[in-house]
């Protein structure tokens, strides 16, 4: 697929976006951990580390896609896993959020599915919820996480109307 970077000069802020490699596991890993503890201090988050690794290790073969955003000294700081449409996973880690990578690995995502995608998110998690409604996601449905029992809200971009 594309890869998207900046015409920056290599710094830690320049990205690069890529599909994951089986290298990448423990990294993606750090970064769910990472991001995860940070976002979920409204609810009691019980995934340790070695979930987070056991979590990202299977989902690589069960995911369709995952994509990576490295930045210019090589390091991880970004990834997103797609199930189909639905956008199982994204994450940026804590010290590069509010950077533009986010929306980057969303825009990435969507010109490989045009049609459209979908997510889910925690309903109390309200940074996520700003951040996808600012890029055309729409709420379209509330419910209760199956494994985390916690309310969550369903999100819908219809896509851009080429397919």
């Amino acid at each position: 697929m594309a890869t998207d970077t900046t015409d920056q000069p290599a710094t830690k802020d320049a990205v690069t976006i890529r599909d994951a490699e089986a290298g990448d596991v423990a990294a993606i890993a750090d970064i769910l951990h990472a991001a995860t503890s940070a976002a979920y201090k409204f609810m009691a988050w019980p995934h340790t580390d070695k979930d987070s690794h056991e979590f990202v290790a299977a989902g690589m073969g069960r995911w369709d896609k995952v994509r990576v955003a490295v930045d210019g000294t090589g390091k991880l700081v970004a990834f997103l896993c797609l199930d189909g449409k639905l956008i199982d996973q994204l994450f940026v880690a804590p010290g590069h959020q509010r950077r533009g990578i986010g929306t980057r690995m969303l825009r990435d995502a969507k010109a490989m599915l045009p049609g459209g995608l979908s997510l889910f998110t925690f309903q109390a998690n309200k940074p996520a919820r700003a951040f996808y409604e600012n890029q055309g996601f729409r709420a379209v449905a509330f419910g209760v996480s199956e494994a985390e029992g916690e309310p969550d809200v369903t999100y819908v971009w219809a896509g851009d109307g080429s397919s």
